[in-house]
């Protein structure tokens, strides 16, 4: 077998633990992205269902106004 002192599994824990955090540190970070990737979908949906809305209502309005110019 090697000689592999205590001291340089010492230093090999050492460097996974540190990966380890590294790779916790990365997860975190993509899900704070995903996070305020959502965030952003919800406000273009938001956004898009007041357009629509908007939008409906200005039709409707020109129904009205066309139904009111038939009838005088």
């Amino acid at each position: 077998m090697n000689n592999i002192d205590a001291g340089t599994y010492e230093e090999l824990a050492k460097i996974i633990d540190n990966k380890t955090g590294n790779l916790q540190n990365i997860h975190l970070e993509l899900e704070n992205l995903n996070l305020q990737f959502d965030l952003q979908l919800e406000w273009i949906d938001s956004l898009l269902r007041d357009k629509a809305i908007e939008e409906n209502n200005n039709t409707l309005s020109s129904i009205e106004d066309m139904i009111f110019d038939l009838i005088k």
